[in-house]
């Protein structure tokens, strides 16, 4: 998948403005995916292997935390001591009891935390808060890392078994690399390629209030990148976030 990128703040200005109050109701105005420049260079191999690493990871480190928990059926429910050594290890975009609560979620198999798809956001800020920590393997792999350094915070110890272990090593590597953070704007996109977060469809109905209510708050989708012809792909790099924003404010 190829994109133009946006090197200059008048370039960025322009694409968005072009766009950002269409009229057209086959055509939804930009929406943003925050990612790391890392993740679009990776093959296939390459990322079946570290999201195997950042599952494993997950799963494990989930289960310690949960032995925690005050109430089996609710495992939410953890000693406070726990809960407050998560909630105090935190980045950009989240802390440690977040990332618990999206595993948990997860294992729950909700709708809305079943990854995979290509996902956007209606507003640059929110995908710039997670553009900034996708570096590992985008929202696993913060999961992954939140919940290791959570657990690490609560004094928790990790499995010893060759599995976890080896899961380890593959994300230990992967936290190494520098982070390249950088913001993927998809204008003239198709209203039939978005759907809501948890994979419903958005009818003509729930189309209108999104186009109504487009910039109230910052919310996600999912849209489907790989069927609309006329899709138009840009890049921006972390040191025009600002101008990004500013061009989407105007």
């Amino acid at each position: 998948m190829s994109y133009v990128e946006l090197q200059t703040k008048e370039e960025i200005a322009k694409i968005i403005s072009e766009h950002l109050n269409t009229q057209d109701a086959e055509r939804i105005p930009p929406v943003f995916h925050g990612t790391d420049a890392s993740l679009l260079e990776m093959n296939k191999e390459e990322r079946d292997r570290i999201n195997s690493a950042c599952e494993i990871i997950i799963n494990s480190v989930f289960e310690e935390i949960k032995q925690y928990a005050t109430n089996q059926e609710f495992p939410l429910f953890l000693e406070d001591s726990i809960t407050n050594s998560l909630l105090a290890s935190s980045d950009s975009y989240g802390n440690s009891y977040e990332a618990y609560s999206f595993a948990m979620n997860r294992r729950n198999d909700c709708d809305l935390y079943q990854y995979g798809d290509f996902y956007v956001t209606n507003h640059p800020s929110r995908a710039i808060g997670y553009s900034r920590e996708a570096w590992i393997y985008g929202e696993t792999g913060w999961i992954a890392n939140r919940l290791f350094e959570g657990a690490k915070n609560a004094g928790i110890k990790m499995p010893e078994n060759p599995e976890f272990q080896g899961a380890f090593k593959i994300f230990e590597e992967r936290k190494q690399m520098p982070k390249n953070p950088v913001v993927i704007v998809l204008v003239d996109g198709a209203s039939s390629a978005l759907f809501e977060e948890n994979g419903r469809r958005m009818d003509g109905e729930i189309m209108g209030l999104f186009k109504k209510y487009y910039y109230m708050d910052m919310a996600s989708y999912r849209f489907d990148i790989t069927q609309d012809k006329e899709l138009k792909k840009y890049l921006v790099r972390a040191n025009y976030y600002d101008e990004l924003i500013n061009a989407f404010r105007r």
